[in-house]
């Protein structure tokens, strides 16, 4: 805006963050001058639902696109101020300026703005109209390229052979999600998702009556979930590489945590009581049931 204020709105559900890192990346300002607005309808925009671990990836390429836009209307205002051509500027630093060649100097020679620069706010004062608007849709993912999700996870867990009682100390969850966005939304996302897989590798087990198709436990007092006291030690390690498939460099993040969870604490199990576990949940008759076949062996 003329003022110097900046704002994204997007009509998905997302945390704000996301479009506030990238937004502030391409216009080169903190995050926390960037205004974000989600899941407004009176913007009229459609957007896909929070879910699939395809919110980022939908909507991403999308801001930065206008992002770019927002920013090439403003480095045209800014261009004459500073006697240089709109493609030899930049923003960075909260400051319009020339962009640097390899050797130091402008790039677009020793005369591109002379030197000048100029606060985002003061090239934002050359508007003539209240506002710079830029709209972008999510384009096709580059063909051929990318796009493939890889992870791997392990689980330390402990057996109590007395009991049958399994408890997962420690898991270790390694995932390939392209570019980090915002590491700590992202490693919180993995652990969201071993809690989820721990939960059904442990406890969940929905009863069904045969004859009539009815849950039998359709309430959490029967339906079993994990809760604070079977958290283990949770290490999140992204592996922060450039994706090819789309103009950001994301992938998804949301369910590859939770797939390997429940297999790893079985393997896991299995390695420490000698037999292999084939069912789920790991409950402690199943444990000891187990036990059992191992000891008539």
């Amino acid at each position: 805006m003329r003022d110097g204020s900046r704002s994204d709105t997007n009509a998905v559900e997302s945390p704000p963050s996301w479009p506030q890192c990238l937004f502030a990346e391409v216009l080169g300002l903190p995050p926390d001058r960037i205004q974000v607005f989600l899941g407004d309808t009176k913007s009229g925009m459609y957007s896909p639902a929070s879910g699939g671990s395809v919110t980022l990836t939908s909507i991403l390429p999308a801001v930065r696109s206008a992002a770019e836009g927002a920013r090439e209307k403003l480095l045209r205002l800014a261009a004459p101020a500073l006697g240089a051509k709109a493609e030899d500027l930049e923003l960075r630093g909260g400051q319009v300026r020339a962009k640097k060649s390899g050797g130091g100097g402008a790039a677009g020679g020793a005369g591109a703005s002379g030197g000048k620069s100029m606060t985002f706010a003061q090239a934002a004062a050359r508007l003539k109209t209240t506002v710079i608007s830029s709209q972008a849709s999510r384009v096709e993912n580059y063909k051929g390229r990318g796009g493939e999700l890889h992870g791997a996870q392990f689980a330390e867990v402990e057996v109590d052979t007395l009991t049958g009682k399994v408890r997962v100390l420690k898991v270790a969850a390694a995932h390939d999600c392209g570019r980090t966005i915002n590491r700590l939304t992202a490693e919180n996302q993995v652990s969201g998702g071993v809690i989820m897989g721990l939960s059904y590798a442990l406890l969940e087990q929905r009863v069904m009556d045969g004859p009539t198709g009815l849950v039998l436990n359709p309430n959490l007092e029967c339906y079993k979930i994990a809760g604070t006291l079977e958290m283990p030690e949770i290490v999140p390690i992204l592996a922060d590489v450039h994706d090819p498939a789309n103009n950001i460099g994301v992938k998804g993040l949301g369910e590859p945590p939770i797939v390997p969870t429940a297999a790893a604490i079985a393997n896991a199990v299995s390695n420490a009581i000698g037999a292999r576990v084939r069912d789920l949940p790991i409950t402690p008759d199943r444990v000891l049931a187990l036990l059992g076949t191992v000891k008539e062996s």
